[in-house]
């Protein structure tokens, strides 16, 4: 007898089981998941992976010394993390501080030298990443 024929007769009725909640589907949105981080590549493959809940602050410098071209001057950006201190050293980055540091996410990329003009264009405003240092502190 089904559910239907079972009421007209008056005989008694299993209620069927709560329905359960569908899990959501983990691998969907998996960036939503994970921590914001601040990616780093150098050019040589070096790749770091910096959680921005260890992120302590920044510092912009407008004119320090060239790593690759004594005498010139370049910007720098030192970011402090709980136990890296991350310099980088190149070309337009300050809105590289405000704009990444603002989203809490980013990836900073280092060019070797090799592909690096001496002079940038008058009207490249891009930031030009010419290295990148990170320093582990100890605990």
């Amino acid at each position: 007898m089904n559910r239907l024929q079972k009421e007209l007769a008056g005989l008694p009725v299993k209620k069927p089981a709560a329905k359960r909640p569908v899990p959501k589907d983990v691998t969907s949105d998996v960036s939503e998941q994970r921590e914001p981080v601040l990616l780093i590549s150098k050019w040589n493959d070096v790749v770091w992976v910096l959680p921005w809940a260890y992120f302590l602050g920044a510092q912009y410098r407008p004119q320090v010394e060239s790593p690759h071209h004594p005498g010139e001057l370049v910007e720098q950006i030192e970011l402090v993390f709980a136990q890296q201190t991350v310099t980088v050293k190149g070309r337009n980055l300050k809105s590289l501080t405000t704009d990444a540091i603002a989203r809490l996410q980013g990836h900073l990329r280092e060019l070797p030298k090799d592909f690096l003009l001496s002079e940038p264009k008058k009207d490249d405003a891009a930031p030009v990443i010419i290295d990148i240092d990170v320093q582990v502190r100890e605990k």
